[in-house]
């Protein structure tokens, strides 16, 4: 099953299609949610089966048969990049959104069989259907990510920008749901909610996992670094603007916990250098204390 993006002018003439994605042994679901930056780039995001191809960009969906997936395509219907959720859960995508300043977007759908990794972010183990919210920049690299649900089937159906930059996110829950301080005891199954986030989301649970083992996140101000292996060399922490907050000799343990008492809400850039030339990298985001 393939799929066309239509374009049409301000004033609803159509100009034309291009932009097909497809299916080559199953089904690709019909994009969930579409957007359009100020310098005429297309964002897409939808669901897909099995295997899925986005022009030159081919993706099979790993552990479970559907996944989510999101595309950036130039102003004349070139692919630019697709990215994969690549994810073991069963993944599904209902809408999308382009924050205002156009550096960011946001997904929300839902998850279910197993616990997924977004991008470095470890969601929560599902109850049943969970609901998902994610952050992606402009270049494909998911920012943030939360998972929350209640005890039966959850969805996220609809998200949206605020002005400035908070999001709003409204679906269905199968029973009652704790979302941070707020219990809604579910009426009727399912029943409507409605939220709100503060800009810059984070899961508490956030954490980039290299293919050697090495896991690292934060646990309110402290650094927690494990490695069953143990861990050595020089770690180094920078802010966004390339400033440096700590430069720390690791000594082989297979975990270390370092204080970060001044660190600031935003992303964290982290290099590990292992000597003979091996070096690891990577960025957490660092919630609002």
């Amino acid at each position: 099953l393939n799929h066309r993006i239509q374009r049409f002018t301000s004033t609803g003439v159509f100009v034309g299609q291009w932009g097909t994605a497809g299916s080559v042994d199953g089904l690709l679901q019909s994009p969930s949610g579409v957007a359009v930056d100020a310098t005429g780039n297309v964002y897409v995001a939808g669901t897909y089966r099995n295997t899925a191809t986005f022009g030159a960009f081919q993706f099979t969906a790993t552990g479970a048969n559907n996944d989510g997936w999101m595309a950036k395509l130039d102003g004349s219907g070139q692919w630019l990049w697709a990215l994969s959720m690549a994810s073991i859960a069963y993944m599904e995508v209902y809408d999308m959104d382009l924050a205002p300043a156009g550096d960011r977007l946001a997904l929300t759908g839902n998850y279910f069989v197993n616990a997924p990794t977004l991008g470095g972010f470890v969601l929560p183990a599902p109850a049943m259907n969970d609901v998902y919210v994610a952050e992606i920049d402009t270049a494909g690299q998911f920012l943030s990510a939360m998972g929350f649900g209640s005890a039966q089937g959850d969805q996220g159906l609809a998200i949206s920008y605020g002005a400035n930059d908070e999001l709003y996110v409204a679906g269905t829950a199968g029973a009652t749901m704790v979302l941070g301080a707020y219990t809604l005891v579910g009426v009727a199954t399912p029943d409507l909610w409605l939220g709100r986030l503060d800009p810059d989301i984070s899961t508490g649970q956030s954490a980039s996992t290299l293919v050697d083992g090495l896991r690292l996140y934060l646990d309110e101000n402290v650094l927690v670094l494990r490695d069953p292996e143990g861990i050595t060399g020089l770690l180094s922490l920078t802010d966004a603007i390339g400033r440096t907050l700590l430069q720390a000799r690791l000594n082989g343990a297979s975990e270390h916990r370092i204080a970060l008492p001044d660190r600031a809400a935003g992303m964290i850039f982290w290099q590990l250098h292992r000597g003979e030339g091996k070096m690891r990298s990577g960025k957490l985001f660092a919630p609002p204390r």
